[in-house]
């Protein structure tokens, strides 16, 4: 998985371009009913044109993630302000954006955790940030 992948929405961007293109063509004929038609084409491209920035900016920037588990494994780890090289793998769900070099790992309590091996020790929901580099596999889990 391309963790630094961008997501562009071209199916709208493709219809504006396409409506901007009817709209200002050329045409030797100007009937009431052609102006009406090249200025509804004008609007619908600037409708899907800003319909396609709008998903744009959602999918990268607001609603990037999963919705489901998924299981982390990193190369390194950090614990009490120590480095251990050593595998870590966390369960929780994952934000990631293209923008930003780190991984929000919002872990999941009633799922073992880095110490946290059964629901009945008081496991805590943690909100770790990783770097992108550090991570060696993702795995969605259902």
């Amino acid at each position: 998985m391309n963790l630094d992948q961008f997501n562009f929405h071209w199916l709208f961007t493709i219809l504006a371009f396409w409506c901007f293109y009817v709209a200002l063509k050329p045409s030797k004929k100007y009937h009431k009913i052609d102006k009406f038609l090249r200025y509804a084409n004008g609007v619908l491209g600037i409708t899907c044109l800003v319909l396609s920035i709008w998903l744009t900016y959602q999918s990268n920037y607001i609603n990037n993630g999963y919705s489901n588990i998924a299981k982390i494994t990193l190369y390194t780890c950090t614990k009490d302000n120590k480095t251990i090289e050593q595998d870590c793998e966390y369960i929780g769900a994952i934000t990631y954006r293209p923008y930003m070099r780190e991984l929000m790992i919002t872990t999941t309590p009633l799922y073992p955790i880095l110490n946290c091996p059964s629901p009945n020790n008081r496991c805590v929901q943690e909100r770790i940030f990783v770097d992108k580099g550090n991570v060696k596999s993702l795995e969605k889990l259902n």
